[in-house]
Formats: C-alpha cells, sequence, structure tokens
C-alpha cells in the first residue's frame, strides 16, 4: 500500500534536507584541509555528489519515515499496525505526483481499521474521497463497493491508501520530519557515499606530499 501524508523529496523540507546533508559533509572535509590547493566547499560538494547515491539516500530516509509512521500510528490507534517498508517509488516527472513510500500491511490490520470506519459509518473515508483528487473516476464511488461487501483482499493501494487517510494526522509528516530528519538524513547521506572512491579522487586532487587527511565520515562514526 501507499503511505499516507509523506510530502516527497520534490519541493519540500526533505528536499532540503538531501542537500543540507552534502553541503555539511563539504564543510567538514574543507575544515581539514590546508593549503593554496587545496579544493574549496564548492569542489569538494561536486565530488561528494558524484560519489553518492541519491536514490540510496531518498530510500534510507523513506525507511526511517515508515518505521516512525508505524510508531506514532500504532501508539494512536492502540494496536500495533505491523507495516513493513518495501520500496520507495520515485516518479520520471513530478509534476503529475510525487514520491510514494510503499508498505505491505497485514490483513488483520486492514480488517481492525475497517472496521473502526464502518463504526464511524466510513465518516472519514467520505471526507476524504470529496477532497481527494485522481484520475481514476471510479474511485469516487469507493465507499459504496465497500459497504457493498468487496473483499479485503481485493483493496489496491490507492484503497488501502485512503483507508489509512482517514486515520492519519495531516500534520504527521512535519512531526516525522521535526523528529527524525537532521539525524536520519545526515546518516543516510554518510551511508550512500563510496568513501573509498571518494579520498581515492581528493587524495589525487591534493599535493602528493601533504598528509592524507582522515575522513570526516570516520571520524564522525567515532564520535
Amino acid at each position: 500500500m501507499f503511505l499516507p501524508a509523506f510530502g516527497g523529496f520534490y519541493g519540500t523540507h526533505w528536499e532540503e534536507l538531501l542537500s543540507l546533508s552534502e553541503q555539511l559533509y563539504a564543510e567538514m572535509h574543507a575544515a581539514e584541509l590546508d593549503g593554496d590547493d587545496a579544493p574549496d566547499e564548492i569542489e569538494l560538494r561536486e565530488m561528494l555528489s558524484e560519489f553518492s547515491d541519491g536514490s540510496k539516500h531518498c530510500t534510507s530516509i523513506a525507511r526511517s519515515w515508515c518505521a516512525c509512521f508505524e510508531e506514532k500510528m500504532s501508539k494512536t490507534l492502540g494496536f500495533p499496525l505491523k507495516l513493513k517498508f518495501e520500496r520507495l517509488e520515485m516518479p520520471l516527472d513530478y509534476r503529475l505526483m510525487t514520491d510514494r513510500i510503499v508498505a505491505t500491511v497485514p490483513m488483520g490490520t486492514v480488517k481492525r481499521l475497517f472496521d473502526l470506519s464502518e463504526k464511524d459509518r466510513h465518516r472519514g473515508l467520505i471526507s476524504n474521497l470529496s477532497d481527494w483528487l485522481t484520475p481514476m473516476p471510479h474511485y469516487t464511488d469507493l465507499v459504496k463497493v465497500w459497504t457493498g461487501g468487496k473483499p479485503l483482499q481485493r483493496w489496491d493501494k490507492n484503497e488501502l491508501f485512503v483507508l489509512f487517510d482517514a486515520f492519519t494526522d495531516p500534520e504527521i509528516d512535519d512531526e516525522i520530519f521535526a523528529e527524525i530528519g537532521d539525524g536520519v538524513a545526515t546518516t543516510a547521506f554518510e551511508d550512500s557515499v563510496d568513501w573509498k572512491k571518494f579520498e581515492a579522487k581528493l587524495a589525487r586532487r591534493l599535493d602528493p606530499r601533504a598528509t592524507r587527511p582522515r575522513s570526516a565520515s570516520r571520524e564522525r562514526s567515532k564520535s
């Protein structure tokens, strides 16, 4: 299923974190280097960008987002959702949609959420559907299909998304960002860089007689 409320990495605070993580490591390396021939922050940032995997960086953040979402929602609902991160879907064209986190969810969790919705006469679902923009008009009749007895096992990712969204605080993305943003983004960036290739290029860039600097990433891991 698609997890609701995630802001994605385009034009959001999560996108800013991607850039800030790279900038932080460029500054850390620049502070270690001496000499007129040493690369500046701009050059170091270009080198980091060359040897970092943006998709891996984003996926690592999305995985942590999923875990935090699961924890917060389970606490709010009073029972464990048992979500499991599966993948991050990144669109080819951000004008049409944003990044989406895909997770697996046990059928027992779906049943419990549906029962809660049914007790409320599906008011949350109806409210969400009235505002939910979709290129698939048949979803406007989703509640009628559910109440008509569509098997839970046949619900698709979008239908499950709407069900979960009915119970999701719209501010949860901001809450997760405030809770895990900086630390997760920094660690995720560090893990996304091929430090061996980066340091090899940095060594070639420096004066051969200069002492090879210790990696900022290694120093950070020891602290």
